[in-house]
């Protein structure tokens, strides 16, 4: 990778396997009734930070911020929410929100924004206010939007097990996802409600591809 070539990024969390699980199990019936392209397991992660196109040299800065967040926060006490469509004009993606009582997501993009600010590589475009939510599928059909959803899954306190620096490369067939660094979080004590500050030495810190060294891919 040249470090003068600009790569696409983006920071998510990264689910549990059980409501990741839960919402490929849901999302199979609106996939097969309205032929949309249904997203893999491992795909499933709650953006927080879109970061654009950036000169790749910013990857090891955007790395350490990464690896010291997840150092110091805690995710749980997450629950599935209600499937929506997004965007709401031009519906494209079929989702489930996130319910996060505690804030805990809302403290993590918070504590990442200004962590980006203050290494000088905040998000440049921020226009809407943050929505947790999984993408599950992709597609356009028509008139999908005021169709009715199934339920969502139940599926209720869980939690987040790492934050991944993503790169995405636009193919064809469909973008794909690639893990440039990816850390765990730090180990709930207890019933975890928030986003907490931990006094624990950094956890693992992993970096290229994730899960047996394969790239994700989605739908376009």
């Amino acid at each position: 990778m040249s470090s003068a070539a600009p790569v696409r990024l983006f920071i998510a969390l990264e689910l549990d396997a059980a409501p990741r699980r839960a919402l490929g199990e849901w999302a199979a019936e609106p996939v097969a009734r309205l032929r949309l392209r249904a997203l893999a397991e491992e795909q499933m992660h709650v953006t927080l930070a879109f970061l654009g196109a950036r000169p790749s040299s910013q990857v090891p800065a955007l790395a350490r911020i990464v690896a010291a967040r997840a150092a110091a926060t805690s995710v749980a006490g997450l629950a599935l929410g209600a499937p929506l469509w997004l965007p709401q004009r031009a519906p494209r993606v079929l989702a489930v929100a996130i319910e996060d009582g505690a804030g805990a997501i809302e403290a993590l993009h918070r504590q990442l924004r200004a962590a980006l600010a203050s290494e000088g590589l905040e998000q440049r475009d921020e226009r809407s206010a943050l929505l947790p939510h999984v993408s599950v599928a992709r597609g356009r059909p028509r008139g999908a939007a005021r169709e009715p959803l199934p339920r969502s899954p139940v599926s209720a306190d869980f939690g987040a097990s790492a934050l991944t620096l993503f790169r995405s490369h636009t193919l064809p067939s469909g973008a794909r996802y690639e893990a440039l660094a990816c850390a765990e979080l730090a180990t709930v004590a207890g019933p975890a409600t928030s986003a907490r500050a931990s006094a624990t030495e950094p956890r693992q810190m992993r970096t290229g591809a994730r899960r047996s060294g394969r790239s994700v891919r989605r739908g376009a």
